[in-house]
């Protein structure tokens, strides 16, 4: 049975820079790079919009282990242009599995280069094993009850 958080996710949501070494010989974005775009866009978002570095999770024992990526590529990204990548917290499956929908967009959102899935595992570092979300780690990924 999924444990669904009933409160809004907090969408993450960042502009960023398509580099040159991210092109193929074609001059579009090797697929390789989309699910970089999209962890980029999380961890900037955390760090400009939330004050959090990654080290203030993992500093409290806390890691997060992709076990899941579903990608639908629906248009190349091609050349050097700036892209809109978001993805938002879904839902933490038994308390432990975070399911994360996200896109990757032209900037005026018109486009649409990619949608996709992805799953993390939360991880106690000390173990390396799964572990359940305490709610300090809910509290990066949904607004507080009173917003």
């Amino acid at each position: 049975m999924s444990d669904i958080i009933t409160r809004k996710p907090i969408e993450y949501v960042d502009s960023l820079d398509i580099r040159f070494s991210d092109l193929d010989s074609y001059g579009h974005v090797n697929s390789k790079h989309y699910i970089d775009l999209v962890s980029t866009a999380r961890l900037n978002f955390m760090l400009k919009q939330m004050k959090t570095k990654i080290s203030d999770v993992t500093d409290r024992g806390i890691g997060f282990f992709m076990t899941k990526a579903t990608m639908n590529f629906k248009r190349p990204i091609n050349g050097l242009q700036k892209v809109r990548a978001a993805s938002f917290v879904q839902e933490i499956r038994d308390k432990k599995t975070l399911i994360i929908p996200f896109s990757i967009t032209s900037e005026s959102r018109e486009t649409i280069f990619s949608d996709g899935l992805l799953e993390f595992a939360l991880i106690d570092l000390s173990t390396n094993r799964s572990t359940p979300a305490p709610d300090w780690i809910i509290d990066l990924f949904f607004e507080s009850a009173g917003q």
